[in-house]
């Protein structure tokens, strides 16, 4: 087994950078760690950091091609995609890990075509997201049982059908953002999560009612903030506004390291649901 890259869009096509006769084979990448940009001050004969910042990565390597038309069709795919995710798997215990970044092109230089017959390309990307995971919940009533259907890839724990509860061990290296799709009917959706002593962290309830064929949205992603409500038609209301959302509270948030409980609730029960939390870290 051996690590793999490959990049995908947002129509999830993807470009492998490990299969020389169809696409490229990525060789010597570097920038895979993470560095810090940090200022100190000095107290006699001590210096205290009173400024650290997380600099911005560039992942580059060197793509190389068996055929020209593989070449232009790398520049095809970046082109054509508005956005774009560098897959790193990594191989761990006889199965792969996957991770993803966000990233933008750099650089794409063009070579002539060496001894070997081999066009060697530099390629590098800016990173615009640290690596992250993508951790699904989902959850469904069926009306004929009465039960719950589930397809967790960690282990979960649901409580009462209005008042669904996740533990999740967030061992990633900064706070987790997470999207939470609610379908209707449902009154008064609430999100809450708690700590490991099962205090309330942040809590948030949205006082609306969602009705049957439409959606309650909630996104704490850096670039994608959503709170809003998704009509039948696939329109979406935001519900930014100050009849919806106390303006004092922290109404977006993450959750934190370590483990916390994340608590979906609304006013009957929360019969159809999607969870999706992304760890992130610095480096993997």
């Amino acid at each position: 087994m051996v690590r793999q890259f490959y990049l995908i869009n947002e129509k999830n096509k993807q470009f492998s950078f490990m299969d020389i006769e169809k696409y490229c084979l990525l060789t010597e990448p570097e920038g895979l760690g993470f560095s810090y940009n940090r200022s100190y001050e000095r107290i006699e004969n001590t210096f205290i950091d009173y400024s650290e910042l997380l600099n911005q990565s560039t992942i580059s390597g060197i793509c190389n091609f068996k055929k020209y038309c593989n070449y232009k069709s790398l520049v095809d795919f970046i082109e054509k995609s508005n956005d774009l995710k560098l897959v790193y798997k990594i191989p761990s215990e006889n199965q792969y890990l996957e991770y993803r970044r966000d990233v933008k092109l750099k650089e794409l230089s063009k070579n002539e075509i060496k001894t070997n017959n081999f066009l060697s390309c530099n390629i590098s990307f800016e990173c615009i997201s640290l690596w992250y995971t993508e951790q699904i919940y989902s959850y469904k009533i069926q009306p004929e049982s009465n039960t719950v259907r589930w397809n967790f890839k960690w282990p979960s724990r649901w409580r009462s059908y209005n008042n669904r509860r996740i533990e999740f061990n967030n061992e990633g290296h900064t706070a987790a953002p997470f999207r939470l799709e609610i379908n209707g009917i449902v009154e008064n959706p609430t999100i809450e999560i708690k700590n490991n002593y099962n205090e309330t962290i942040y809590s948030l309830t949205i006082p609306i009612t969602i009705n049957e064929g439409e959606k309650f949205i909630y996104s704490s992603i850096d670039n994608d903030l959503i709170i809003a409500k998704q009509l039948e038609d696939g329109s979406i209301i935001s519900l930014f506004k100050q009849e919806y959302i106390d303006i004092t509270n922290d109404n977006i948030f993450k959750i934190p390291i370590g483990v916390n409980s994340i608590i979906v609730s609304a006013e009957q029960d929360v019969e159809d649901a999607i969870l999706t939390i992304y760890p992130y870290y610095k480096s993997v």
